[in-house]
């Protein structure tokens, strides 16, 4: 008796159009954390080197290609607080993904912003719209994502109405050293000199310099891109840390230059 072979064929896997391809690149992300941290006005945030880094691969597995077009620009001049002349570059920018497997498209739009004193701020604003474009569509937030996040604007607002109301219960009265709300009083200027010596002495530099605040404040120091802007921006940045958090870095550079002289 001859017993007849059957062979199943397994049928090859439907391919997956461009929505269910971001969706499968959504789903591979994972918890995502910001890896950037602006510590002039202490919020984290996603640099473009992380999001670019972490889409780009996904992108081209996917089969998926992203081609930005700008729909609208507008460059303002203004003046800064401190006097200054600089630009706010604002750009829309319409995003389309197409999947490289198909002729299927999807387009979607942002705004973003760039304010820069000379020829990057269109830069700065279509970095800004590629980042919201992401962190938006693929829902992985950050700190600096939510407008109802920041109480800063609140607790000012709140703060002058305080002051108001002390000014006029007491008699004047001449404070040194000590902010509102028992808050830890500033760097000093005599520290922030300190900090300049010591990194002079050493002869680290801007990048040595942001090294040694990662490594005893755990703050990761995004320098401008322009050389002549790094100086004014770090002497900014040791001016809004605290008395506590400056001495740990001249500690840090104390350290390093008695090292330095035994070796």
């Amino acid at each position: 008796m001859t017993t007849a072979k059957t062979t199943t064929t397994k049928a090859a896997a439907k391919p997956l159009n461009l929505r269910q391809k971001l969706a499968a690149v959504a789903k591979s992300l994972g918890d995502v954390k910001p890896d950037g941290y602006n510590a002039f006005h202490k919020y984290k945030y996603f640099s473009d080197e992380q999001l670019s880094g972490l889409f780009r691969q996904k992108f081209a597995d996917a089969g998926i290609v992203l081609v930005p077009n700008i729909i609208s620009e507008h460059i303002e001049s203004f003046q800064t607080e401190k006097g200054k002349h600089s630009f706010l570059t604002t750009m829309r920018v319409m995003w389309t993904f197409y999947d490289a497997d198909s002729d299927e498209t999807i387009v979607a739009s942002t705004p973003g912003q760039g304010d820069d004193p000379g020829d990057k701020g269109s830069n700065k604003a279509m970095t800004g719209s590629f980042k919201y474009l992401l962190i938006k569509m693929f829902q992985i937030g950050g700190e600096q994502s939510d407008a109802e996040a920041d109480t800063k604007t609140d607790e000012r607002h709140e703060e002058k109405k305080a002051a108001r109301k002390s000014d006029a219960a007491k008699p004047e009265q001449k404070v040194e050293n000590v902010q509102k709300g028992g808050r830890q009083a500033n760097a000093s200027e005599p520290q922030v000199e300190r900090v300049s010596r010591l990194a002079k002495e050493l002869g680290i530099g801007l990048d040595g310099l942001v090294r040694v605040i990662k490594n005893s404040l755990g703050v990761d120091v995004e320098l401008p891109e322009d050389d002549k802007d790094k100086g004014p921006f770090m002497r900014s940045f040791f001016e809004n840390l605290t008395a506590d958090e400056i001495g740990k870095v001249a500690q840090a550079l104390e350290t390093a230059t008695e090292r330095a002289k035994d070796v």
